[in-house]
């Protein structure tokens, strides 16, 4: 039986049908890797990637159709593998070399090798052109790699990451080039970090004179900055929801507040309607904008409406029978994970004040925030 899927139309109702009768002949005992290599030999767990690479070239629409069914269906990739699927694979398309997809993109499709993003660092987060890790190189083309990263989801169990590093004496981001690395390689030390949910998904991410091939420079040297924005834009995208438009969490609310009763509670149904009503807009802007495309200032409105109604939606799973949860014993219940976790999406891609910057300079024209001088020197 061949694991490719078939297409015989153009239509989103004959793509979601052939989805359906696929996974039906081949859905899995269990969600492990002989699935996820079987899902990324289909093509559908890689539907916008180009045929030649494994894909099935479809539209960002229609590929934002693809991952919500399999979600539906319940045999989706896992959510570590979604970096190396949603932005590091796109940054591999369009920056690396034939031989850097070559090595890279069939354990990302199959699902064999996990990745994470080494970007972020203690003195440099939201002003990510400030970073300090360094990366030089010596006489023969390889590069020496030291510094510090942090908030890096998954590095605890990635075997490759992308990193951003300085490599020239320049101001901010004019001195900036992206890797490749091997996390396994001598000098990395990675120590996970708490969440206050419980979970353990980020990392600190040390780095001392950690050697790197002369291969694993993606582009030119100098161009990490333009290489680093594509990659934000593209995990902006994947942060700001899904495109399928119908019952959500807030139905879901709505529907335990009317099984406890606290719907008549004063205030209460009018928050919950106006979750429902801020959702399918959500949904409704996700559609629109994966049938016309979203450059880079655009998807920040998307992004940041979508995490901010996710963080309502994780206030509101305690208050909808308020009195009852409060009062919880034993393991930590789904709806407690749900509100320690509303603010998670406010902050990945850029927080919310930083899209919030991002909308009022590229999108309205508003006259800039201060930036510091472009003749400051790098630290």
């Amino acid at each position: 039986m061949s694991s490719q899927l078939e297409l015989n139309g153009n239509s989103d109702a004959e793509l979601v049908r052939a989805i359906d009768q696929w996974v039906e002949q081949h859905r899995p005992t269990e969600l492990d890797r002989d699935w996820y290599v079987l899902l990324g030999e289909s093509g559908l767990a890689t539907p916008a990637w180009p045929v030649e690479f494994g894909g099935l070239n479809l539209s960002r629409h229609q590929a934002g159709l693809v991952s919500a069914r399999l979600k539906e269906l319940g045999v989706e990739r896992p959510h570590a593998d979604m970096l190396g699927l949603e932005l590091v694979a796109p940054m591999l398309l369009s920056w690396g070399s034939p031989n850097q997809r070559k090595r890279y993109l069939p354990g990302i499709r199959l699902g064999t090798e996990r990745w994470c993003q080494l970007f972020s660092e203690p003195g440099a987060g939201s002003d990510l052109a400030s970073l300090s890790t360094r990366a030089q190189q010596n006489s023969t083309g390889a590069w020496s790699v030291t510094g510090q990263k942090v908030w890096s989801s998954f590095a605890h169990s990635a075997a490759f990451g992308i990193l951003l590093a300085r490599t020239e004496k320049a101001p901010r981001n004019r001195g900036l080039s992206m890797f490749l690395v091997d996390m396994s390689v001598r000098g990395i030390d990675i120590r996970p970090l708490v969440q206050i949910n419980g979970d353990r998904e980020f990392n600190e991410v040390f780095l001392d004179e950690v050697a790197l091939p002369t291969d694993s420079l993606i582009a030119q040297r100098g161009r990490g900055w333009e290489i680093a924005l594509s990659i934000l834009a593209d995990e902006r995208a994947s942060l700001a929801g899904g495109v399928v438009v119908g019952p959500g969490r807030a139905d879901k609310l709505v529907d335990e507040a009317l099984a406890c009763g606290s719907w008549d509670e004063p205030g209460l149904a009018t928050e919950l309607t106006d979750l429902v009503i801020r959702e399918r807009i959500d949904q409704m802007n996700m559609l629109r904008a994966s049938t016309v495309g979203a450059d880079s200032p655009h998807v920040s409105v998307l992004k940041l409406f979508h995490s901010e109604l996710h963080e309502a939606l994780g206030r509101m799973a305690i208050e909808v029978d308020a009195p009852a949860r409060v009062t919880w014993l034993g393991e930590t219940p789904a709806f407690v994970h749900e509100f320690l976790s509303a603010k998670y999406l406010t902050i990945p891609g850029g927080t919310s004040e930083i899209q919030r910057n991002l909308i009022g300079e590229q999108v309205l024209g508003l006259p800039r925030d201060p930036r510091p001088p472009t003749s400051t020197p790098p630290r």
